[in-house]
């Protein structure tokens, strides 16, 4: 059911967006927007790339994660646990064949970038009688050492990257993101920001804005914590205000019930939209 929703968004967003007329129009893509740092946008962005991986036809044949900008690395790699994980949340599925690839493609030049490396792991099918072939590919575009936000690692490393550098790389790294299902199903893409929807990147440009151009439809990971639903409408209305489409707001159960409160607000405020 998500994921129906969330193809007949992408494609709405899409015939409406005027920037992404320079993007690839035929695979659905979404941005992984968090209310705050920490409440688990790369646990949504694993759940959403494993149940792709999952399905039994052979569409998506490929899921796409990005994750422009991390900080921490290479301690910390968002894509290297989408990486680690994934196939481990598919092993009981029936695709046949999950290939899942990292590569960083361009880190600040103070970290040392391991040489991009490639599995291939056989899984038993027993769905639909044929094999299927599926691949994960995980990408971080720029990096910092420091586990901190990006505009200060930047600055204190001495490693800035314009807004424009960003998106170009990002807008490249979606286009070729079109050749991994090699025209055997739909490529699913996926990226993550960092942070909160309204912490800075690297050149201190709001993230909300530094992705602003793309206007993809957005997945919003709100906060289930003491004080969430505050920080969740303060994103999700940031968002709104910048012209994002919200596709789905996903948030953990720490047992206080914001998703009960945030599910009625939103039903209500909606038709007010």
């Amino acid at each position: 059911m998500l994921r129906r929703l969330l193809l007949r968004q992408a494609r709405r967003r899409h015939c409406s967006s005027s920037f992404s007329s320079a993007l690839p129009l035929s695979s659905p893509t979404f941005a992984v927007f968090g209310a705050n740092t920490g409440v688990g946008k790369t646990l949504v962005s694993a759940g959403l790339a494993a149940s792709l991986l999952r399905s039994h036809a052979a569409s998506p044949s490929a899921v796409l994660y990005l994750k422009p900008l991390q900080t921490g690395f290479p301690a910390d790699s968002d894509a290297g646990f989408l990486y680690r994980r994934v196939p481990a949340l598919v092993r009981p599925s029936h695709a046949a064949h999950l290939v899942a690839s990292i590569d960083t493609l361009s880190p600040a030049p103070s970290v040392e970038t391991p040489s991009p490396s490639r599995e291939e792991a056989a899984f038993s099918y027993d769905g639909e009688g044929k094999a299927a072939r599926k691949l994960l590919a995980c990408r971080t575009l720029y990096a910092w050492r420091e586990a901190v936000s990006p505009h200060l690692a930047a600055e204190r490393e001495g490693m800035t990257v314009e807004d424009a550098h960003v998106r170009s790389l990002l807008a490249a790294c979606l286009a070729e993101g079109e050749n991994l299902g090699k025209g055997e199903g739909d490529v699913w893409k996926l990226v993550e920001t960092a942070g909160g929807v309204a912490s800075p990147g690297p050149s201190g440009t709001l993230q909300c804005d530094l992705y602003r151009h793309f206007r993809l439809p957005t997945i919003l990971v709100g906060d289930g914590c003491l004080g969430g639903i505050s920080g969740t409408l303060s994103a999700y209305e940031t968002l709104l205000l910048r012209g994002y489409d919200v596709s789905a707001v996903i948030l953990e159960d720490c047992g206080l019930s914001n998703d009960k409160f945030l599910l009625s607000y939103l039903r209500n405020s909606f038709w007010f939209a």
